[in-house]
């Protein structure tokens, strides 16, 4: 944006303009859909007296990359894999349709496993929720008992859920072991991308160690969004900050013993995980997870922490 590039000055008896460099400005800003920004502009002389002001309003368009992106449900962690013991987990997936609306429900779920770069042609399924046929009320249900394996794949990773249109479904997931017949489970939070995903802030996520004296493990999970890669800063009382680099676009979960190697960890510590990008980076992100898993039953809970945001680092939205 750019401001007139002539003022005037007086002397006395004449009036002439002076040249003076062209004011700009630049605003960063992500929308899911079309939104107005207001902005006010003020100059001001060498003494601090205003010269002028203006207002203006710019309306924002959202890209359909960006658009898509923002609606699409996030699952942290999802697999369909075979341990050591012989002991089998898995992950079932609910998708409920509850609008009231004549138009079918439509979209896929793309899984990204663990270890690769991330991208939409990831192994997928589609789904498709039609609504009931009498009144166009809601109620169409889908589910899957073990849907990376519906999906064709195993191994560990992470999912998308992206509608085709505006229509997001409800979302409802488990993960489940089965141990020779005695099966445990819990739920898995499930997000959408804007409540998880910051471009370029730095945020932290602290969590207490919980291994029930030994009784239970833990892992952290980490995934990232965007080309570049994420610096995770691991601290806890009385050590040294440590950190791991996770690729752009990528996912990956690792035991919190090797993330800490060489430290008694004590249940009830405080261990805090810091987010960092590059310098003026506002294309990538990611978010974290943990993971507190029974060493007898293989009882697996998923728990996703409230990632908050470092104000002290500029905002990019």
């Amino acid at each position: 944006m750019q401001a007139a590039n002539t003022s005037s000055a007086e002397v006395p008896g004449i009036r002439f303009p002076v040249a003076f460099n062209p004011l700009r400005f630049g605003a960063r800003h992500y929308s899911t859909d079309d939104r107005y920004y207001g902005y006010t502009i003020t100059a001001y002389g060498a003494d601090s007296l205003e010269i002028c002001r203006t207002s203006l309003a710019v309306k924002i368009h959202p890209d359909d990359a960006t658009r898509a992106f923002f609606r699409r449900v996030i699952v942290p962690v999802a697999g369909s894999l075979t341990a050591a013991d012989g002991s089998k987990f898995h992950t079932s997936l609910r998708l409920f349709q509850p609008y009231n609306t004549a138009v079918p429900v439509t979209g896929r779920i793309v899984f990204h496993p663990q270890g690769a770069i991330h991208s939409d042609n990831d192994p997928s399924i589609n789904y498709r929720l039609e609504t009931l046929p009498d009144f166009n009320q809601p109620g169409a249900v889908q589910y899957w008992d073990d849907v990376v394996a519906a999906i064709g794949v195993s191994g560990l990773g992470t999912m998308d859920i992206i509608p085709d249109g505006d229509y997001v479904p409800q979302v409802d997931v488990r993960v489940w072991n089965d141990i020779h017949g005695l099966i445990n489970g819990g739920t898995v939070d499930v997000y959408r991308a804007a409540d998880l995903f910051r471009p370029g802030q730095i945020t932290t996520m602290t969590f207490p160690v919980w291994t029930d004296g030994g009784k239970a493990r833990m892992n952290v999970g980490v995934r990232t969004y965007g080309p570049s890669a994420v610096t995770v800063m691991v601290v806890t009382h009385g050590t040294t900050p440590r950190s791991v680099v996770v690729p752009g676009n990528s996912f990956v979960q690792i035991p919190l013993t090797t993330l800490l190697s060489g430290i008694a960890l004590q249940d009830g510590q405080q261990v805090t995980l810091n987010f960092i990008y590059g310098s003026n980076d506002y294309s990538s992100s990611a978010f974290g997870y943990y993971t507190i898993t029974e060493n007898s039953s293989n009882d697996p809970r998923v728990v996703v922490k409230p990632q908050i945001i470092d104000l002290t680092q500029p905002l990019t939205y």
